[in-house]
């Protein structure tokens, strides 16, 4: 009997605690009125603003998505690549944060590097640097950026960043032209063993894969042809695999796609063949000593 009267007294004792710590509650609320009611139109103020800063993003989102569509339909039309230039830049002044307007500096770097502007098409491509290489939008930043560090003369730069997307890249066939890219770099600066090593590593990977490719085969003879004659490092022709697909009209893979096709409608409508060696790309554009990177 006595451990029941003691539970009771302490259920008593608990229920008064409670409606006391009420009551102290309500009575605060009535000396700070004024505050609780700000706090709580404070927290619905927030709320609300979330709420229109998410269906503002999802709008522009779309919108954005909607314009560099039309954007792109219409460069062919552009009086030049400098009116084409003027364009994509409006268009990033609007859209600027959006995974579309990541798109549209891909596509004026593109344009950029055609107009033999490397530091310029670097310039578009600053804010996609640090991107991971495993996602489509890195993958043909960091490759376009290679393009413009070799026309700019930096080949060891350019050498590094084919390096990391050919050990980053997401899919095998990325994987793969960023190595035989980087290896055409290495064969322009006299480094013939390191290029036939990675032709060697890519002879193998495709006979793995069973889709051998007699393309890394003949480069790999060649290469080991030049190291037997001591040839003095040949120059080009350049490399920019990804633009001349574009300009040929040929297919480029998914997660590899650069906008080249657009660009080459702007050239085009300029008066330029994108399929000779002026839209030829930066590996060869520039005369270089530096001797290569390391792979």
């Amino acid at each position: 009997m006595a451990g029941r009267g003691n539970r009771r007294a302490q259920a008593d004792g608990a229920e008064d605690a409670f409606v006391l710590g009420v009551a102290r509650t309500v009575d605060w609320a009535r000396e700070h009125q004024r505050g609780v009611v700000l706090a709580l139109l404070a927290v619905v103020v927030a709320v609300g603003a979330l709420i229109y800063y998410r269906s503002y993003r999802k709008n522009l989102t779309a919108r954005a998505a909607t314009q560099l569509s039309q954007l792109e339909g219409s460069l062919g039309s552009a009086g030049g690549p400098d009116e084409a230039i003027s364009r994509i830049q409006d268009y990033l002044s609007r859209f600027s944060g959006t995974p579309s307007a990541d798109e549209a500096r891909l596509l004026l770097a593109r344009i950029q590097l055609d107009q033999a502007r490397p530091t310029k098409a670097l310039e578009a491509l600053e804010p996609l640097t640090g991107r991971p290489l495993d996602t489509p939008t890195g993958y043909a930043a960091t490759r376009l950026s290679a393009d413009a560090h070799a026309a700019a003369g930096d080949r060891d730069r350019a050498i590094a960043l084919l390096d990391r997307a050919a050990r980053e890249g997401r899919f095998p066939f990325q994987r793969h032209a960023a190595a035989s890219d980087e290896a055409e770099l290495l064969v322009q600066a006299g480094r013939y063993d390191s290029a036939a090593s990675i032709y060697r590593a890519l002879v193998a990977d495709s006979a793995a894969a069973g889709n051998a490719d007699d393309l890394y085969a003949v480069r790999l003879g060649r290469v080991l042809a030049l190291k037997a004659a001591g040839a003095k490092p040949p120059q080009g022709p350049p490399l920019d695999t990804v633009s001349a697909a574009g300009a040929a009209g040929a297919a480029i893979p998914e997660g590899m796609a650069v906008p080249g096709s657009a660009a080459a409608g702007v050239l085009r409508g300029a008066g330029r063949d994108t399929a000779g060696p002026a839209a030829a790309g930066p590996a060869g554009a520039a005369p270089d000593s530096s001797g290569g990177g390391a792979r």
